[in-house]
């Protein structure tokens, strides 16, 4: 019931109560033994258990490895930009990787993590308890401020805007079939879609509305015509989620982080994009009835999933797992 209770609530249908869903992830060996360990208190929620190596399709973007903190730029001037376009977002990724010495099995490290993904998913889905995505992904835009560097991609768009544009566009073209495919893979057909370096804020609105959100709305409308639901996450506040109604309604995920936005986004886009974030937990048993009313006062309907923060997951340990176990107060009341 749990994986249909979301699924419902991300098409913005009737529910029997509002889904609690925070995303519980963990390092990455001592994961499936602290979820096994703690199956009683995740069997409870609807949802969503992240599995760490789903991070390892996250490398096709990021040119990093484990032992670096930060990605580092490869792309050094916009001729290399034909490249990108003549062997598309994985190809130039593998290339990239094995070239700068980084992860050099990175296809066959992405492969055998799918796989276990998947095993791990079958059994926690016949548990009740859904996972969050198959595979993680960023805007266009994103995709070249990660092997680019920010700065010199917002000096590329003012120096050759139809440039960037094209190369953009041939990213959001070609990704969405290695996002299905590794989605696939691993059974849980939700996709993680960063807009990291690709907000209004960062790009400017001028910039975003012409070369930053085109793309990235085709690669998105690409996934929801695979099959693929894309959970949409921005790490810069939102003036007007609005752009997000371009979308097929009833078909995405908006995953944002804190209250305000909460409030904000879910105003803005109902009847249109589910909103799922965190709304603060309270110890006491006034704060929650407080809470509770002020879910109900807003009219949240059904387009809400109360969730962790989207770009902060609940990174479980053996000394903060009665922290996660505050979310069964949400369960214990009448959400309907």
């Amino acid at each position: 019931m749990s994986g249909k209770r979301l699924q419902q609530a991300i098409g913005l249908e009737d529910l029997d109560r509002l889904p609690v869903a925070p995303v519980i992830t963990g390092h990455r060996k001592a994961f499936e033994g602290l979820i096994q360990k703690y199956e009683g208190l995740i069997g409870e929620f609807d949802g969503f258990i992240l599995h760490p190596k789903v991070f390892d399709s996250a490398y096709v973007y990021a040119p990093s490895k484990p032992s670096l903190p930060e990605p580092i730029p490869l792309i050094r001037s916009m001729d290399e930009y034909d490249d990108l376009s003549a062997l598309g977002p994985l190809d130039f990724a593998l290339k990239a990787h094995r070239e700068a010495g980084l992860i050099n099995d990175l296809y066959e490290r992405m492969q055998q993590s799918a796989d276990q993904i998947k095993k791990f998913n079958e059994i926690w889905e016949e548990r009740g308890v859904s996972s969050y995505c198959g595979v993680m992904a960023i805007t266009p835009m994103g995709y070249l401020s990660y092997y680019r560097g920010i700065s010199e991609v917002l000096k590329d768009m003012g120096r050759d805007s139809s440039r960037f544009l094209s190369v953009s566009m041939d990213i959001a073209q070609r990704y969405p079939d290695f996002l299905e495919e590794y989605a696939k893979i691993t059974g849980i057909l939700r996709a993680w879609i960063s807009f990291a370096y690709s907000s209004p804020m960062t790009a400017g609105k001028y910039y975003f509305e012409r070369y930053v959100w085109p793309p990235a709305k085709f690669m998105i409308k690409t996934l929801v015509a695979k099959g693929i639901t894309p959970i949409l996450q921005f790490d810069e506040p939102i003036e007007d989620y609005r752009f997000l109604k371009e979308l097929p309604p009833r078909k995405c995920l908006l995953h944002i982080n804190n209250g305000s936005e909460l409030e904000k986004a879910s105003e803005q886009l109902r009847g249109s994009i589910c909103v799922a974030g965190n709304l603060p937990l309270s110890r006491s048993l006034e704060d929650l009835q407080r809470l509770l009313l002020r879910i109900k006062t807003l009219n949240f309907g059904t387009g809400l999933i109360l969730s962790t923060e989207g770009s902060s997951p609940f990174v479980l340990t053996d000394e903060n797992v009665g922290e996660l176990a505050r979310y069964k107060q949400f369960l214990a009341q009448n959400m309907g």
